[in-house]
């Protein structure tokens, strides 16, 4: 069977579903250490050591590469009427942006051991959760455009709003916790992230459905089959580091500014 061509919905809002999710990704990035561990003299009271909520990240990241590979592998594996991407992306959105919230709302004069719990388990339920609704929403990509031109052309179009919802998340993000707090900040970006990602895959829901038919791969022969790849690793081993001291330097973000203006 030829391959439908890319509708004009579909390109216009696939790669809105990005504006969202990485608004509320780089709100988290930008605030989550600050809200949690803020510097001396700031208006809120530390709730955890920098050292603590730094064994938690690494400790929340080592358990996700795990849920990563496993979530991928289900996903190209399921099969339904709702074709094998849909139903992840529906449980998983809804999920993803009640956990970024709650991420910003610790429970009150709970003491360290309790709050330190709470991030990580909150943590490890947002990182899940995000895993079932990208993961497999990226995986549409390939899926819906069928050619070169289509798969560069919505490549494309997905880093512009990533770009947007990137300036969202962090500009944005701060004139919501000057005026109204860390809670109505991650309430917004949380219905940000749940809207966006729900139009995205309402643009590409008849294509979606009929994705590529499901892979009969064992997870031991996927794994197999990553590890033979050479040019994926270097750019995975890339990427990582990339992202890493990405994230690290937007988290120093608040202090950085916050000294200078003190």
């Amino acid at each position: 069977m030829r391959p439908l061509a890319l509708s004009r919905r579909a390109s216009i809002f696939y790669p809105m579903g990005y504006l969202g999710v990485e608004a509320l990704t780089q709100a988290r990035n930008v605030w989550l250490l600050y809200c949690y561990a803020p510097p001396a003299g700031a208006d809120r009271v530390a709730l955890l050591r920098l050292s603590t909520i730094s064994i938690i990240l690494f400790a929340g990241k080592l358990l996700e590469a795990f849920d990563d590979t496993l979530i991928g592998w289900w996903s190209d594996r399921s099969g339904g009427r709702l074709g094998r991407r849909i139903p992840f992306v529906l449980a998983g959105t809804p999920l993803m942006a009640l956990f970024g919230f709650l991420l910003f709302v610790p429970p009150a004069h709970s003491g360290g051991v309790v709050t330190a719990l709470y991030l990580f388990l909150i943590l490890e339920l947002f990182y899940l959760s995000a895993t079932f609704a990208s993961a497999p929403y990226d995986a549409l990509l390939p899926e819906i455009a069928s050619t070169d031109a289509e798969r560069v052309d919505l490549s494309a179009r997905r880093v512009y709003f990533g770009v947007v919802g990137a300036a969202v998340g962090m500009v944005g993000s701060g004139l919501l916790v000057a005026r109204f707090g860390f809670g109505v900040m991650a309430a917004v970006m949380a219905l940000l992230a749940f809207a966006s990602r729900y139009l995205g895959l309402f643009g590409v829901w008849r294509p979606a459905r009929r994705s590529a038919a499901s892979s009969q791969v064992g997870l031991r022969a996927s794994i197999q089959l990553m590890l033979q790849n050479r040019e994926l690793l270097r750019f995975m081993a890339s990427f990582v580091l990339f992202q890493a001291a990405l994230t690290m330097l937007i988290g120093l973000l608040p202090y950085y500014v916050g000294g200078i203006l003190r």
